[in-house]
């Protein structure tokens, strides 16, 4: 087994690691759409700006086994310290501008690539004085994932520092039919969704409709996005539209992919008027629900967009309807399961670190005492 490196400038040629990629990807080494080869290179030509993308290849003779593709940025951890930071590839947008990808992995050769993987998260924690970066950051990966534990066992064997923060993907396992979806939905949440579709007038009013071309499907993500800016403008926030990079993103990933047919860009009308639209992504069996805009409504027009894309799903004949990290109550309502999503944070043992660390716990201990302090000065 033979480890290249890779470097890239923005603005590089990359198609040798494309041509990698796309080979693992057609082996089945790529199961989710935000780390296909398409969502990469889009995101490096939108967002590699001030990066440096360094990426470790094992071959087996001229056949990829797996990629560890990791961009360098400077990153200010706790306002105070500046961090030479890595992350996976797809990841570490500024918050303003971010396409927030989750399910973020390593492509491998199904079978023998978790093996390899490991041994290119050893080359590439052993590179990080060469490289002269402080830390890596895995954002929004399973832990189950290859990247997840082939740097943390790595992490672990280097004694290197480790911190993780969690949270959860509420998804719903389909059943065949909608009748048996209905019936896993609790009392209260299957009453609110009756009363909704009788408020717009009944089933047979209520059309939701997927575009069936590019143009339409570009037609729908600019309605959705002045419905998505028009809710949040309206509490005083920017909004994920107020991107022009995110906007530039998600149009270009959907001229790419569109004839491939994973999104699935849907309107909600009724009576000729659209209340609301959605973003997902189909890949394999699975849709993945990326966004959504809509009027508040007091049906619950939001609510009722999921529902009818989780019968155009069983229709469809998907396995899974993924609602993406978070735990709005609407999201755990209408999901039969969740999943864990974790980001991981590896750094080396500097005297940086050793402060930083210091820093934080002294904070955390004056947060602490702080109610205590107030009650005995009254």
């Amino acid at each position: 087994m033979q480890i290249v490196t890779l470097r890239f400038e923005p603005g590089d040629d990359v198609g040798e690691l494309g041509a990698y990629w796309r080979e693992l990807q057609e082996e089945k080494g790529v199961s989710h759409p935000m780390y296909s080869w398409e969502w990469m290179e889009t995101w490096w030509e939108v967002f590699g700006e001030g990066r440096q993308l360094l990426v470790l290849v094992a071959l087996d003779g001229r056949h990829p086994v797996a990629i560890a593709p990791f961009v360098m940025r400077k990153a200010v951890m706790n306002r105070i310290f500046p961090f030479r930071r890595m992350e996976i590839i797809g990841t570490g947008e500024a918050e303003r501008e971010e396409v927030y990808s989750e399910y973020v992995d390593m492509p491998v050769r199904p079978g023998i690539g978790h093996q390899v993987a490991r041994e290119l998260a050893d080359s590439f924690l052993d590179l990080a004085g060469e490289w002269k970066y402080e830390d890596i950051v895995l954002h929004r990966v399973r832990p189950d994932s290859t990247v997840y534990t082939a740097f943390q066992d790595s992490a672990v064997a280097k004694r290197l520092s480790l911190s993780r923060t969690s949270d959860v993907c509420p998804y719903v396992a389909l059943p065949s039919t909608m009748e048996d979806y209905d019936r896993q939905l609790d009392k209260r949440r299957r009453k609110g969704i009756r009363r909704g579709i009788k408020t717009l007038g009944g089933i047979e009013n209520i059309r939701f409709e997927k575009a069936e071309t590019l143009e339409d499907g570009l037609a729908v993500l600019d309605t959705l996005a002045r419905l998505h800016q028009g809710r949040w403008t309206a509490k005083g926030k920017p909004g994920a539209f107020a991107s022009s990079r995110f906007m530039t993103f998600q149009r270009t990933f959907i001229r790419r992919t569109f004839e491939l047919g994973w999104p699935e860009l849907w309107t909600l009308r009724v009576g000729g008027e659209t209340l609301a639209c959605r973003y997902n992504m189909r890949y394999g069996s699975t849709i993945y629900c990326y966004g959504g805009g809509m009027i508040p409504h007091k049906a619950g027009v939001g609510v009722l967009c999921h529902y009818f894309g989780i019968r155009a799903a069983i229709q469809s004949g998907a396995a899974e309807y993924d609602f993406m990290l978070g735990r709005q109550p609407h999201k755990l309502s209408l999901s039969n399961g969740t999943r864990e999503l974790v980001t991981l944070r590896i750094a080396r043992n500097s005297v940086k670190e050793r402060l930083r660390q210091a820093v934080c716990g002294v904070f955390r201990r004056v947060k602490r005492l702080r109610p205590s302090q107030g009650t005995d000065s009254t």
